[in-house]
């Protein structure tokens, strides 16, 4: 869906396929993550398109803020 490099930062917002919403009647279908940098490993999931690309621009912000 949307994927950025930032030197050798990697933030990725990517569409599940799979409802990862274990105990709600929402799906949760989109997941944003960082690999390497200070924020290795942060990850957020979605249940709308529009709240992970939101989500994706609070990721870059916080890798641009290191």
């Amino acid at each position: 869906m949307k994927q950025e490099r930032i030197g050798k930062i990697f933030i990725s917002t990517v569409f599940l396929g799979l409802d990862h919403a274990w105990n709600s009647d929402i799906p949760v279908l989109w997941e944003t993550m960082i690999f390497g940098g200070e924020h290795d490993q942060y990850q957020d999931r979605y249940t709308s398109v529009e709240d992970a690309l939101e989500g994706h621009k609070k990721a870059l912000n916080l890798v641009n803020k290191q």
